[in-house]
């Protein structure tokens, strides 16, 4: 989880340089379930674009998904949301 979230902050970062100033970034994003503990990945790439120098703007649930079977097996069956989520650079 380390590797994934250092990356989507280099990601973000170089999003930010490349964007134009009030130019808006989309990113459609699901939340996860590892080691049966949801992991809110929307809400992290939330702080992490703010951090980087964007503005929040809208968060649109797409769907309810199902986690993996891997998951239903060991932890059950628990819908996980994938968002939509909107940035305006700052």
């Amino acid at each position: 989880l380390k590797g994934y979230f250092e990356d989507i902050y280099l990601v973000l970062k170089e999003m930010h340089r490349v964007v134009r100033p009030k130019g808006q970034i989309v990113f459609i994003i699901g939340d996860v379930r590892y080691g049966g503990i949801r992991i809110p990945i929307s809400d992290v790439l939330i702080d992490i674009a703010n951090n980087v120098g964007f503005e929040f703007k809208e968060k649109i649930t797409a769907r309810l998904r199902g986690n993996s079977p891997q998951q239903m097996r060991r932890y059950g069956k628990e819908p996980l949301e994938e968002n939509i989520l909107i940035w305006r650079k700052r």
